[in-house]
C-alpha cells in the first residue's frame, strides 16, 4: 500500500502491525511504529512466504516481537530500499529483520539501535540469500552472535560501502 501508517497495534500472535499471506508492496513513506507481536514473530510485519517490496522513505521504529523479527519477519523475498530501521526489538533472532528460507536484497537502508535477545541485532538469516548494498549498521546488539548481521545458513554478499559502526555481540560484533 501507499503511505501505510501502522502505529501502536498489537497481535497476540504474529504480525503486530500487518500479517500477510499475499505479496506486499509498501511505497510512499510508510510508517510502522510501536507495533507488537506479543505471541510470535514480526512486530511490524509478518509475511508468510510472501514477497515484500519496500520502496524508499519507509520507517520501521520501535516495533517488538516476542519471537523473531522485531520489525519484519519474512518467509518470502524482502526488498527494502532506503528504509530506516530504528530501535526494533526481538525476543529471539533478528532485532529488525528475519529472513527465513528466501532472500533479502537491500539497498541504502539504515539500521540503528536494533536489539535481538539471541542472534542478529539488525538482520538474521536462515537458509537465506542476503545482499546488502550501501547499507549502514550502527549500535545494533545481539546477546550471542552477529551484532549487526547473523547468517545461520545461506549466503551474505556485501557490496558498495556497507558500513558497520559500534555493533556488539559475544561473537561477531558486526557480522557472524
Amino acid at each position: 500500500g501507499e503511505g501505510v501508517l501502522a502505529v501502536s497495534n498489537t497481535a497476540s500472535g504474529r504480525g503486530g502491525g500487518v500479517y500477510s499471506a499475499a505479496d506486499v508492496t509498501l511505497s510512499g513513506s510508510c510508517n510502522f511504529t510501536n507495533n507488537a507481536a506479543n505471541g510470535g514473530d514480526g512486530g511490524g510485519l509478518y509475511a508468510d512466504a510472501a514477497a515484500v517490496t519496500s520502496s524508499s522513505g519507509n520507517t520501521w521504529l520501535s516495533n517488538t516481537a516476542s519471537g523473531s523479527g522485531g520489525a519484519v519477519y519474512t518467509g518470502g523475498a524482502f526488498a527494502p530500499s532506503a528504509n530506516t530501521f530504528t530501535s526494533n526489538t526481538a525476543g529471539a533472532a533478528g532485532g529488525a529483520v528475519v529472513c527465513s528460507g528466501s532472500s533479502i536484497a537491500d539497498s541504502s537502508s539504515t539500521y540503528v539501535s536494533n536489539t535481538a535477545v539471541t542472534t542478529g541485532g539488525a538482520i538474521s538469516g536462515g537458509d537465506c540469500q542476503v545482499g546488502l548494498t550501501s547499507c549502514e549498521f550502527t549500535s545494533n546488539t545481539a546477546a550471542t552472535d552477529g551484532g549487526a548481521v547473523h547468517m545461520a545458513s545461506g549466503t551474505l554478499t556485501l557490496t558498495t560501502s556497507a558500513t558497520f559502526r559500534s555493533n556488539s555481540a559475544v561473537d561477531g560484533g558486526a557480522v557472524y
